[in-house]
């Protein structure tokens, strides 16, 4: 499948039973939620899909279950995370035998490396295969920034296609978007701040938000194209409440139990995430009330006052 980095991308969720175990069912049932509300990728094995607790074959197992429920509709791109270039390197080989479209690498975290060590990690995981490679870009998760003029260094290899840049720097960002000249796309991965980039000019955004609101967050995107800034910075206001919630609990509960108060269950976070007390799940739950997804009498008007550019806390997805 041709990949077009533009829109909507999904960072998914991994559903989990009671029990941790993986909940294949779940995970098919999100997938086709996502691509019928209109989203133009599925991102498996992410941050938001709990990567770093999973296990190599589980990580095997929800690439083959999302890429089977695709059914070629949208590109999965698969999460390639690791430490080091070796094993990036082997998750990669694995997402092309399986049929991924394009894979996902976050720079390599704990060790923070220098930028010409972070040039190389991506060439040689390039190198190893004929996909599209997007970098990730999390300094306020991994201590390290991918800068732009690494950036620019790393648009000209073949096929690297883009990066999704989670610093939440918007002066950074349109440093990308000025030396990559058009050489690889720019993606937002902050939530709260897909508007204000659309306007710099990214070619859209990997939100962890739409697994909870596909169709608020579908709508942003949409509706900046169509020239409609007023419903693009609504939806935008809506997901800035959703991210904002996140504050309540370790990463990702929040997003968890706020898909079972929608209706759409997907389990617990892996240990040593723990959920939520009474008392924020239910400021979880009003703020879900507040923006609509919830149908409640106490529903009002707090939305309209949030502005819809919000302080950056660093993107989990």
């Amino acid at each position: 499948m041709r990949v077009d980095l533009k829109g909507l991308i999904v960072p998914l969720i991994t559903p989990f039973q009671d029990d941790e175990s993986l909940d294949e069912e779940t995970l098919r049932r999100l997938c086709t939620r996502l691509i019928v509300a209109g989203v133009e990728g599925l991102f498996p094995i992410g941050s938001t899909g709990e990567f770093y607790a999973l296990r190599h074959a589980e990580r095997q197992r929800i690439l083959k279950v999302v890429i089977d429920e695709s059914r070629g509709r949208v590109p999965v791109f698969a999460g390639v995370s690791a430490i080091d270039t070796g094993m990036a390197i082997e998750f990669t080989r694995e997402a092309e035998d399986l049929g991924a479209d394009a894979v996902v690498a976050l720079t390599p975290f704990y060790i923070q490396p220098n930028q010409e060590e972070i040039y190389w990690h991506f060439r040689a995981i390039v190198e190893t295969t004929s996909l599209p490679v997007i970098a990730y870009n999390n300094p306020k998760r991994t201590y390290v920034n991918i800068e732009p003029e690494t950036l620019a260094r790393l648009s000209l290899l073949p096929n690297f296609v883009g990066i999704k840049d989670s610093s939440g720097n918007l002066s950074q960002l349109a440093e990308y978007l000025q030396l990559a000249n058009g050489g690889c796309s720019i993606l937002q991965g902050q939530d709260a701040l897909l508007f204000d980039s659309l306007a710099l000019g990214v070619s859209g955004g990997v939100l962890a938000t739409a697994n909870i609101a596909p169709e608020v967050a579908v709508g942003l995107y949409s509706s900046f194209l169509a020239g409609d800034m007023e419903a693009s910075k609504e939806a935008q206001r809506k997901l800035v409440v959703l991210r904002n919630a996140i504050q309540l609990a370790t990463f990702p509960v929040v997003f968890k139990e706020a898909m079972s108060m929608i209706g759409f269950p997907v389990g617990p976070a892996r240990r040593p995430a723990t959920p939520l007390d009474e008392q924020k799940r239910e400021e979880l739950r009003r703020s879900i009330e507040g923006i609509g997804l919830l149908q409640s009498s106490e529903c009002d008007d707090s939305v309209s006052s949030i502005p819809y550019m919000a302080e950056s806390s660093g993107d989990l997805s």
